[in-house]
């Protein structure tokens, strides 16, 4: 018989299937520490984590175009020299 998968239920590895979510550093494990904390307070630390890779996100795309652009400049230079 099948059971059902719930939040207590166990996965493929063994451990509990909260236990998986309530890894240190994530926002469970910080409500949890301190259940006093506000969804503003998540949601503060939740952006507060999520910079590095909000900024990464932006910054890799321009260095690609400088890396593109880099090696053009003296490409188009000869061309216009003929």
């Amino acid at each position: 018989m099948a059971r059902a998968r719930g939040p207590n239920s166990r996965s493929s590895c063994g451990t509990p299937y909260v236990a998986q979510i309530a890894r240190p550093g994530t926002l469970l494990a910080a409500q949890r520490a301190d259940p006093g904390l506000t969804l503003a307070e998540l949601a503060a630390l939740a952006l507060e984590r999520l910079e590095f890779a909000r900024i990464a996100t932006r910054v890799a795309p321009m260095l690609g175009l400088v890396a593109t652009m880099i090696p053009m400049g003296p490409a188009l230079k000869a061309l216009g020299d003929g």
